[in-house]
Protein backbone atom coordinates (compact mmCIF):
# COMPACT_ATOMS: atom_id res chain seq x y z
CA UNK A 1 0.00 0.00 0.00
CA UNK A 2 3.10 2.44 0.68
CA UNK A 3 4.71 1.87 -2.60
CA UNK A 4 1.28 2.47 -4.47
CA UNK A 5 0.87 5.57 -2.25
CA UNK A 6 4.71 6.87 -3.17
CA UNK A 7 4.00 5.85 -7.14
CA UNK A 8 0.68 7.85 -6.90
CA UNK A 9 2.05 11.14 -5.60
CA UNK A 10 5.12 10.72 -7.68
CA UNK A 11 3.11 10.61 -10.59
CA UNK A 12 0.85 13.35 -9.26
CA UNK A 13 4.63 15.61 -9.05
CA UNK A 14 5.44 14.49 -12.22
CA UNK A 15 1.92 15.32 -14.07
CA UNK A 16 1.93 18.89 -12.03
CA UNK A 17 5.57 19.63 -13.74
CA UNK A 18 4.17 18.21 -17.25
CA UNK A 19 1.89 20.41 -16.99
CA UNK A 20 3.80 23.11 -15.56
CA UNK A 21 6.21 24.03 -18.47
CA UNK A 22 5.98 22.11 -22.05
CA UNK A 23 9.29 21.01 -23.30
CA UNK A 24 10.99 22.45 -26.14
CA UNK A 25 14.54 22.59 -27.62
CA UNK A 26 16.52 23.04 -30.95
CA UNK A 27 15.40 20.87 -33.95
CA UNK A 28 18.69 20.26 -34.93
CA UNK A 29 19.78 19.44 -30.98
CA UNK A 30 17.44 16.58 -31.56
CA UNK A 31 18.99 15.56 -35.19
CA UNK A 32 22.43 15.78 -34.04
CA UNK A 33 21.41 13.45 -30.48
CA UNK A 34 19.42 11.12 -32.61
CA UNK A 35 22.35 10.73 -35.44
CA UNK A 36 24.83 10.29 -32.71
CA UNK A 37 22.65 7.59 -31.20
CA UNK A 38 22.74 5.74 -35.08
CA UNK A 39 26.70 6.10 -35.12
CA UNK A 40 26.67 4.32 -31.36
CA UNK A 41 24.61 1.86 -32.74
CA UNK A 42 26.46 0.69 -35.62
CA UNK A 43 29.34 1.13 -33.44
CA UNK A 44 28.44 -1.69 -31.61
CA UNK A 45 27.04 -3.73 -34.02
CA UNK A 46 30.47 -3.82 -35.61
CA UNK A 47 32.03 -4.43 -32.46
CA UNK A 48 29.55 -7.01 -31.62
CA UNK A 49 30.79 -8.60 -34.93
CA UNK A 50 34.49 -8.33 -33.46
CA UNK A 51 33.65 -10.22 -30.68
CA UNK A 52 32.35 -12.97 -32.64
CA UNK A 53 35.25 -13.11 -34.88
CA UNK A 54 37.50 -13.07 -31.57
CA UNK A 55 35.91 -15.66 -29.72
CA UNK A 56 38.50 -18.13 -30.19
CA UNK A 57 36.06 -20.77 -31.29
CA UNK A 58 35.51 -22.31 -34.60
CA UNK A 59 32.22 -23.17 -34.11
CA UNK A 60 30.68 -19.75 -33.32
CA UNK A 61 29.28 -19.05 -36.51
CA UNK A 62 28.04 -22.59 -36.07
CA UNK A 63 26.40 -22.13 -32.88
CA UNK A 64 24.94 -19.01 -34.04
CA UNK A 65 22.37 -20.65 -36.11
CA UNK A 66 20.91 -22.30 -32.76
CA UNK A 67 20.54 -18.71 -31.50
CA UNK A 68 18.73 -17.58 -34.90
CA UNK A 69 16.41 -21.09 -34.29
CA UNK A 70 16.04 -20.10 -30.70
CA UNK A 71 14.66 -16.88 -31.50
CA UNK A 72 12.33 -18.32 -34.14
CA UNK A 73 11.44 -20.60 -31.72
CA UNK A 74 10.55 -17.59 -29.28
CA UNK A 75 8.80 -15.61 -31.94
CA UNK A 76 6.50 -18.22 -33.10
CA UNK A 77 5.29 -18.27 -29.30
CA UNK A 78 4.81 -14.86 -28.62
CA UNK A 79 2.87 -14.86 -32.23
CA UNK A 80 0.44 -17.63 -30.76
CA UNK A 81 0.66 -15.36 -27.86
CA UNK A 82 -0.36 -12.11 -30.05
CA UNK A 83 -2.98 -13.89 -32.12
CA UNK A 84 -4.91 -14.85 -29.05
CA UNK A 85 -4.94 -11.37 -27.87
CA UNK A 86 -6.03 -10.22 -31.10
CA UNK A 87 -8.77 -12.93 -31.20
CA UNK A 88 -10.23 -11.30 -28.32
CA UNK A 89 -9.87 -8.07 -29.36
CA UNK A 90 -11.73 -8.70 -32.69
CA UNK A 91 -14.28 -10.69 -30.89
CA UNK A 92 -15.05 -7.47 -28.75
CA UNK A 93 -17.22 -4.37 -30.57
CA UNK A 94 -15.74 -2.36 -27.67
CA UNK A 95 -12.11 -3.05 -28.09
CA UNK A 96 -12.42 -2.94 -32.01
CA UNK A 97 -13.96 0.55 -31.83
CA UNK A 98 -11.35 1.66 -29.76
CA UNK A 99 -8.48 0.19 -31.86
CA UNK A 100 -10.24 1.79 -34.95
CA UNK A 101 -10.48 5.43 -32.93
CA UNK A 102 -6.78 4.90 -32.27
CA UNK A 103 -6.24 4.68 -35.90
CA UNK A 104 -8.50 7.30 -36.64
CA UNK A 105 -6.83 10.12 -34.31
CA UNK A 106 -2.95 8.96 -35.81
CA UNK A 107 -5.25 9.31 -39.40
CA UNK A 108 -6.78 12.82 -38.27
CA UNK A 109 -3.29 13.99 -36.94
CA UNK A 110 -0.42 12.69 -39.42
CA UNK A 111 0.68 15.56 -40.21
CA UNK A 112 1.31 16.63 -36.73
CA UNK A 113 2.91 12.94 -36.40
CA UNK A 114 4.65 12.59 -39.55
CA UNK A 115 5.15 16.24 -40.86
CA UNK A 116 4.91 17.32 -44.46
CA UNK A 117 6.23 17.19 -47.70
CA UNK A 118 8.37 20.34 -46.88
CA UNK A 119 9.60 18.91 -43.23
CA UNK A 120 8.45 21.72 -41.16
CA UNK A 121 6.41 19.59 -38.88
CA UNK A 122 6.61 16.40 -37.19
CA UNK A 123 8.99 13.40 -37.42
CA UNK A 124 9.57 14.87 -41.48
CA UNK A 125 11.01 17.80 -39.12
CA UNK A 126 13.73 15.95 -37.64
CA UNK A 127 14.51 13.93 -40.53
CA UNK A 128 15.05 17.03 -42.56
CA UNK A 129 17.72 18.71 -39.71
CA UNK A 130 19.48 15.41 -39.97
CA UNK A 131 19.76 15.95 -43.36
CA UNK A 132 20.91 19.42 -43.08
CA UNK A 133 23.58 18.52 -40.21
CA UNK A 134 25.06 15.69 -42.87
CA UNK A 135 25.01 17.89 -45.41
CA UNK A 136 26.73 20.80 -43.59
CA UNK A 137 29.22 18.38 -42.36
CA UNK A 138 30.80 20.83 -39.14
CA UNK A 139 29.02 19.70 -35.84
CA UNK A 140 31.41 17.09 -34.16
CA UNK A 141 31.23 14.03 -33.16
CA UNK A 142 34.11 13.66 -31.44
CA UNK A 143 37.38 15.38 -30.59
CA UNK A 144 38.94 13.78 -34.77
CA UNK A 145 35.12 13.62 -36.61
CA UNK A 146 32.55 15.45 -37.28
CA UNK A 147 29.19 13.70 -36.91
CA UNK A 148 29.45 13.26 -41.32
CA UNK A 149 32.48 11.46 -40.79
CA UNK A 150 31.84 9.54 -37.87
CA UNK A 151 28.29 8.29 -39.82
CA UNK A 152 30.07 7.38 -43.06
CA UNK A 153 32.49 5.68 -41.43
CA UNK A 154 30.25 3.19 -39.26
CA UNK A 155 28.22 2.44 -42.54
CA UNK A 156 31.10 1.73 -44.55
CA UNK A 157 32.39 -0.57 -41.51
CA UNK A 158 29.09 -1.94 -40.98
CA UNK A 159 28.10 -2.76 -44.46
CA UNK A 160 31.62 -4.60 -44.19
CA UNK A 161 31.32 -6.27 -40.96
CA UNK A 162 27.67 -7.69 -42.43
CA UNK A 163 28.92 -9.01 -45.55
CA UNK A 164 31.75 -10.45 -43.87
CA UNK A 165 29.08 -12.07 -41.00
CA UNK A 166 27.16 -13.26 -43.60
CA UNK A 167 29.55 -15.26 -45.63
CA UNK A 168 30.80 -16.57 -42.25
CA UNK A 169 27.18 -17.56 -40.94
CA UNK A 170 26.36 -19.08 -44.19
CA UNK A 171 29.43 -20.78 -44.59
CA UNK A 172 28.95 -22.86 -41.40
CA UNK A 173 25.13 -23.81 -42.32
CA UNK A 174 25.69 -27.27 -43.72
CA UNK A 175 27.59 -27.74 -40.31
CA UNK A 176 24.17 -27.08 -38.35
CA UNK A 177 21.73 -28.54 -40.20
CA UNK A 178 22.54 -32.06 -40.88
Amino acid sequence: MKKLLVVSLILATLTQLAVAEDFSMDAEQLAVVLLKNTISNLEMSNKFMDILDNSGSDAVYQNFWGVIYGTLVVMAANNEVTTAILDEVSNSQKLSSKVGEAINTLGENSTVVFGDVNGTKGLSLVLRKEAEILQNGSYPYSENETVSQAYARVVANFTYESVDFIVKLFSKIDEAFI
